[in-house]
């Protein structure tokens, strides 16, 4: 009897170890993926002020330049406290307030922005998936900002058939890119929350996400 109990628990302290493993590793790729798509998105913001700040000092148009710089400044201590916030993984993002920060985002880049939000529905959604779902979004405009030339982006959330869908495309020319930490961190968050992805490539490039919801 001693014996069994003996290799009982030292299958369970196996088995907890196991666990253990799983969890740092799981950790270790959230804190990899959300530092990813944050820092992603951040450093295309201050690479384009930067480069917009010396075309106006070169112009001599000092007041607008130095506004820049200014923005330059505050979305590089932003930045540091998003990675802060990704790295504790405390915060809970609201989809809402980061979708219309992304719309601000794509208007001061030049970006004629057409918007249909059904922000009632996102009393049924948990704040998991809401973190995930604004993180989706997030990299998905920062795809838009990075490669794209186009110049008009529809982005869009509602509700059909007891599903959430969100949908973010800009009219911008582009071929299927290669795969990379962005589309797979995307994929990874879509499967995390139970919910459907598809990119479209072409005339029309984005994504549509479908998430079943509770209830």
């Amino acid at each position: 009897m001693k014996r069994k109990e003996t290799i009982h628990q030292m299958k369970r302290d196996e088995q907890a170890a196991a666990i253990e493993t799983l969890t740092t590793i799981a950790e270790r790729e959230r804190i990899g993926r959300d530092l990813h798509d944050v820092a992603g998105h951040a450093l295309s913001s201050i690479s384009i002020k930067a480069q917009l700040a010396e075309k106006l000092l070169e112009k001599q148009r000092y007041t607008q330049a130095k506004q820049e710089v200014k923005d330059l400044a505050a979305l590089s201590s932003q930045l540091l406290s998003e990675i802060r916030e990704a790295i504790s993984g405390i915060k809970q993002r609201p989809l809402e307030q980061e979708l219309t920060s992304l719309i601000k985002k794509l208007s001061d880049n030049g970006k004629r922005v057409t918007s249909a939000l059904d922000a009632d529905l996102l009393s049924t959604v948990v704040p998991t998936q809401e973190t995930q779902l604004a993180l989706i979004a997030r990299e998905a405009v920062t795809n838009i900002l990075r490669h794209s030339d186009g110049t008009h982006v529809t982005v869009s959330l509602s509700q059909r058939n007891n599903t959430l869908i969100m949908g973010i495309f800009d009219d911008g020319k582009t071929t299927k890119p290669v795969e990379g930490n962005g589309l797979a961190g995307i994929k990874e968050r879509a499967t995390l929350i139970g919910a459907e992805v598809t990119f479209s490539w072409g005339e029309r490039s984005g994504l549509m996400l479908h998430l079943p919801l509770l209830g």
